[in-house]
């Protein structure tokens, strides 16, 4: 299933019979996003369909609006997003409202990022490096993949994860 545009945002989902036990009540397969032509994870990885497409869809029908975020220059507005959603000081809540990456996604390191002004939906991406010796990510330096669309052509890809999750 391709849900959306490849050279804007789409995403991927195919079930791969082989890697599914008879009987099982798990769909697992391949899911990949693609922003701006860029396929995000850039690796093949084991996704358990049924469970990591339902979250997104839930989350691309609730996008936050915030002309703020939307309007930044796209390295500060993911670098914002990645706060929000990964803070540096701990006493501080986490915000998931933007984070729109399954987790095989961000087992990969890969984030992706949706923020509306009402209108239209901005999304931001990007695999971030994990600095290991100074336990924190390295946002310099980010190859950053951003794509506009409608509120319909969103809408065509939650019409599609809802018929995928049938």
């Amino acid at each position: 299933m391709i849900a959306g545009n490849p050279y804007t945002f789409a995403i991927i989902a195919e079930v791969v019979d082989e890697w599914n036990p008879e009987e099982s009540t798990w769909r697992l397969g391949l899911l990949f996003f693609c922003v701006d032509g860029a396929l995000f994870p850039n690796d093949i990885r084991t996704a358990t369909l049924n469970a990591e497409i339902r979250p997104v869809k839930d989350l691309l029908k609730s996008l936050v609006i915030d002309k703020k975020l939307f309007n930044m220059e796209k390295e500060e507005a993911f670098v914002e997003l990645y706060y929000a959603t990964f803070p540096e000081n701990w006493n501080r809540d986490n915000d998931w409202r933007f984070h729109i990456s399954p987790l095989t996604m961000s087992d990969a390191r890969c984030d992706v990022f949706a923020v509306s002004d009402g209108k239209r939906i901005r999304i931001l991406a990007s695999k971030v490096d994990y600095i290991r010796e100074e336990e924190r990510s390295d946002l310099t330096n980010l190859n950053i993949s951003e794509t506009y669309i409608t509120n319909s052509e969103l809408n065509t890809v939650i019409e599609k994860l809802e018929e995928f999750l049938q």
